[in-house]
């Protein structure tokens, strides 16, 4: 959505929210605008089997470096744990149609 001028989006806002929707600009993100009765998706976690199976990939050379770097990455930038590539590090055997992906477009 495009708000011109932008000093009218206060008023925009108020009017999204008396739609039901939720408007940034009470949390001082005057640009966020969140759909009515929107949820954010289910977050996937893996069972003990998938936990195991990703440990053991961590033993397979190159994954378990990577696997490592990342872990000490993210104890300095906590949000990084938040990433779509963290999650792929720690869990490779979960995302191998992802990786798939990324060697048909990196490497050929």
């Amino acid at each position: 959505m495009v708000v011109t001028p932008i000093d009218a989006l206060p008023d925009v806002g108020a009017y999204w929210k008396a739609q039901g929707g939720v408007w940034g600009g009470e949390f001082n993100d005057p640009i966020h605008f969140e759909y009515p009765g929107f949820e954010k998706p289910h977050v996937f976690k893996p069972n003990l089997y998938d936990e195991t199976i990703n440990f053991l990939a961590s033993f397979v050379p190159y994954v378990g470096g990577a696997q490592f770097a990342a872990f000490l990455l993210a104890q300095f930038f906590p949000s990084l744990e938040q990433t779509e590539i963290y999650d792929m590090l720690q869990n490779p055997i979960l995302h191998l149609e992802q990786w798939a992906s990324f060697q048909k477009r990196w490497i050929g």
